[in-house]
């Protein structure tokens, strides 16, 4: 008898919930998302994927190397790790840049190692829709055009370049930094 009665009181609160319960919302289509850091060289806004990125910090103390580039500024220790570091402005051909306190190293984890760009600043983290993307939409300016890969388009503002770092990295220019 007391078996039927907790029966039937599961019974009567699964009626209950069914009555009380609504219909799951409609689905709503999901546009995938890439998450990227922002940042600004020489009046062109860039970006690089935020999983490419391994810090940012302020300009470190560096050890200056000899007979290289100008824009090869030396190796600084971070986080236990030689990182090299370069005045990306500087290699692109900027040679007119006054140092500004919004100046900021992106350290980005490449598959040799890591790699310190001085940057003019440092805009901040954005989330883009992937239908934001264009290959082809944009001409990059010709200081980064080598050096990017497509840009996203927003309704205002200028367009935001996708920099990839792995060219510079295949760059002989950029290879040969000896004096």
């Amino acid at each position: 008898m007391v078996e039927r009665a907790a029966y039937d009181v599961i019974r009567e609160l699964e009626q209950q919930f069914h009555q009380n319960s609504r219909a799951l919302p409609a689905q709503v289509d999901y546009k995938p998302r890439m998450v990227v850091l922002c940042f600004r060289i020489v009046d062109t806004d860039l970006v690089i994927p935020l999983d490419q990125v391994a810090e940012v910090q302020e300009l470190p103390d560096y050890t200056p190397l000899p007979r290289v580039k100008a824009w090869m500024l030396g190796v600084a220790a971070i986080r236990g790790k030689l990182v090299p570091i370069v005045d990306l402005a500087g290699f692109l051909g900027d040679k007119k840049r006054p140092v500004s306190k919004y100046q900021r190293i992106v350290v980005v984890a490449l598959q040799s190692g890591y790699l310190g760009l001085l940057v003019d600043s440092v805009i901040g983290v954005r989330h883009f829709e992937s239908d934001q993307y264009s290959e082809t939409d944009k001409a990059a300016p010709p200081l980064v055009e080598s050096y990017v890969h497509g840009c996203f388009i927003e309704e205002v503002g200028q367009p935001k370049y996708m920099f990839r770092p792995f060219k510079l990295i295949e760059d002989e220019r950029f290879c040969n930094l000896a004096l």
